[in-house]
């Protein structure tokens, strides 16, 4: 390779890597908060008091609609036994699983 080869292709190397640095920067060095940030404690002990009181207005436990019985299921019921045949080998039961490839 030429030395005129290794600066174009150093150049473009650069250029890819500045574009990459620019389009990403936010996600590479995100901007920072201040380390110290000012408590205002009597809004918080007002929070606190407020999240200790429960809402009245919500019932706890308690349904709304009265419970009601069903007489009839909408499923019939079962009136003869089924053709299925268990298989059997040397007295355990086979289980057969299609596998399709």
């Amino acid at each position: 390779m030429t030395t005129r080869g290794k600066i174009v292709l150093t150049i473009l190397l650069l250029g890819v890597v500045g574009f990459g640095m620019y389009r990403w920067w936010d996600k590479i060095a995100p901007q920072t908060r201040p380390q110290s940030q000012p408590i205002d404690m009597a809004k918080i002990k007002q929070e606190l008091q407020t999240a200790k009181n429960p809402p009245t207005d919500i019932p706890l436990l308690i349904g709304t609609n009265a419970a009601s019985l069903v007489q009839r299921s909408g499923i019939p019921a079962v009136s003869n036994v089924s053709d299925y045949v268990k298989n059997m080998k040397d007295g355990k039961l086979i289980v057969e699983f299609p596998i399709n490839v």
